[in-house]
């Protein structure tokens, strides 16, 4: 999202605004690892803050906080920094995982940053990750949003043709998927195939999922896509009939990937974490099921199996859904007017 607010027209037309980057990982591998480097990156990002606040008039300074590993050390940081300014300060939580602090010294270092902070969150659901922090003041909520893809034309298939397009780790739930479509082939279920699409997570999990294929010979129902971007991404999305993320992965928040099935008229299949349960209708743009039951996941892919006009509706009301919340261009609208609010209203204060 931060790429998005960075190039947005409609966010740089409103605000004079100075970007630094604060991503240390290199990849999403990286991301709980220690390396050296990312203590050189943060010591850029600290030098180049501190320059701006003391050469440049800064009104509000706007932070999307990390809840893991070394980035929340280095968010504290910087967010203590821009507080000996005295600055202005918005928190747009992105993650959830603060809650997992409640009852460690933790806690102490997330009430230094979110006292008095502007706080955004992406729905009411996830406000529970912070409720726990002392001097919290109530959170505006700004949804995520994405950009409206090209319309890729369907090719004909005889097939009914399943999506998983995620990183492929244990959490985000591809091997629960993997166990729950061989549930329905077991049960007479031919007529389906899987897709998985997405960056290997470790290698070691990956085999995992690719024994269980090979030794339920699997290899003609179960396609193994690799990473998909751009036209091959919207490709996937378009040749497919419904999107499934049974994620129980921890700092799930508002799986963007699930608003770019929805524009595609997918209805979709995931789990009760994070924002997800406002984000998908259960029963009516796709449904909501348990983390690591395949059985419960089986039985709610043979409903839109079995009735084509479930499919379609669901598909239909998804993206209509998705026109009216979560466009990229509802984002940044819904951005400007929050930061809008809280200049207005610290200038009416000062």
């Amino acid at each position: 999202m931060n790429q998005y607010i960075q190039h947005s027209r409609v966010i740089n037309e409103t605000f004079c605004s100075q970007y630094i980057n604060l991503t240390g990982a290199s990849s999403i591998k990286d991301i709980s690892r220690f390396k050296l480097n990312k203590i050189y990156r943060a010591l850029a990002v600290y030098w180049k803050t501190f320059y701006l606040l003391m050469h440049q008039q800064i009104d509000l300074v706007y932070i999307t906080p990390s809840t893991k590993g070394f980035s929340f050390y280095r968010d504290v940081c910087l967010i203590a920094l821009v507080k000996i300014f005295r600055k202005k300060v918005v928190l747009h939580l992105h993650s959830k995982g603060f809650r997992a602090f409640e009852h460690t010294w933790q806690s102490y270092l997330c009430e230094l940053i979110f006292n008095k902070s502007h706080v955004i969150i992406l729905s009411q659901k996830l406000l529970k990750d912070i409720q726990f922090i002392q001097g919290l003041y109530f959170p505006y909520i700004v949804a995520n949003g994405v950009p409206v893809m090209p319309y890729s034309e369907k090719t004909t298939h005889t097939t009914f043709r399943i999506l998983f397009l995620a990183s492929l780790m244990e959490s985000k739930g591809v091997f629960t998927l993997i166990k729950g479509v061989h549930l329905l082939i077991q049960d007479g279920h031919t007529n389906i195939e899987l897709w998985i699409a997405g960056s290997i997570w470790k290698q070691s999990f990956q085999d995992t999922l690719l024994n269980y294929v090979k030794s339920h010979q699997l290899e003609k129902k179960i396609l193994f896509l690799g990473p998909v971007y751009n036209e091959d991404k919207t490709n996937a999305f378009y040749n497919s009939d419904i999107y499934v993320l049974p994620t129980d992965y921890p700092q799930e928040c508002f799986p963007l990937v699930i608003l770019e099935a929805m524009q595609c008229g997918l209805p979709v299949i995931s789990t009760f974490e994070g924002a997800i349960p406002d984000i998908i209708d259960d029963g009516k743009t796709g449904f909501l099921v348990p983390a690591k039951d395949p059985i419960v996941l089986a039985e709610k892919i043979k409903i839109l199996l079995d009735k084509p006009e479930i499919t379609k509706s669901m598909g239909d009301e998804g993206q209509k859904k998705f026109i009216e919340y979560y466009t990229l261009e509802h984002f940044e609208t819904s951005l400007v007017r929050v930061l809008s609010t809280i200049l207005e209203r610290s200038s009416a204060h000062s």
